[in-house]
């Protein structure tokens, strides 16, 4: 038998190692850039999802946040109501905005004043709510401001209301001029038994300056902004 010679080729090793045709070199080519092209797309794709969804989150937490806030402002907006004589209802406006002084209201506001300065409550809750609206109603900065404070100083309504109290009723109110009111009202005095130990007639007369007031805090306890400069009362006879 012969041996084969050293450079006789062999088909297996010949297939194996020849180099690609240019054919082949093409298609491999072709199928790589599909490949890199298919990645491409992959990646684009995924990136905008991504962006979608910060986005997505951005505007779940602004929504929240801005429920969390408006859920946290007040919804109840106080109204006062002018009632006439009758007791039905004549004029009617909110309180959180500024509103205009008429001759109704300051008669109502003055005998409101009077009331609360005047009376003594048993009730200690009454009573340093009826305070603290008399001050309320009085200009800081003029000679009003004082005089209450002296007159709570002599006749300290929370002792007297240990021994008495004192119920206010209003009969009128009218105006001297522009800033100058004069106010008439009765007073029963009586006993913590309910027995009456005295009535009095009593009048005043009270300066007022008018300053609407530009905040809310203001508007709640004061809302058409009349405050007492000046006041001086006596006993009718």
């Amino acid at each position: 038998m012969k041996e084969p010679k050293n450079n006789a080729t062999i088909p297996f090793l010949d297939k194996a190692h020849r180099k690609p045709s240019p054919q082949d070199a093409g298609i491999h080519q072709l199928a790589r850039q599909r490949w890199q092209d298919e990645s491409a797309k992959y990646v684009y794709e995924r990136n905008i999802w991504q962006k979608v969804a910060f986005v997505s989150l951005g505007v779940n937490i602004l929504a929240v946040l801005g429920m969390a806030w408006v859920g946290s402002q007040t919804k109840i907006i106080p109204y006062v109501v002018e009632v006439d004589k009758l007791g039905a209802a004549a004029a009617v406006q909110r309180v959180d905005t500024p509103m205009v002084a008429n001759a109704a209201t300051i008669k109502a506001h003055l005998a409101r004043w009077i009331e609360n300065t005047r009376s003594v409550f048993t009730d200690v809750a009454a009573e340093k709510r009826a305070v603290n609206q008399a001050y309320s109603a009085v200009n800081n900065n003029g000679p009003a401001y004082a005089m209450l404070n002296e007159y709570f100083t002599e006749n300290q309504p929370f002792k007297r209301a240990a021994n008495e109290s004192v119920t206010v009723s209003v009969e009128s109110v009218q105006p001297i001029s522009e800033k100058t009111w004069r106010i008439e009202w009765q007073e029963d005095h009586r006993d913590r038994n309910g027995g009456l130990t005295s009535h009095q007639e009593q009048q005043a007369t009270v300066t007022l300056v008018i300053n609407p007031p530009t905040d809310e805090a203001t508007i709640l306890v004061n809302p058409l902004g009349i405050y007492i400069d000046s006041f001086s009362w006596s006993q009718r006879v």
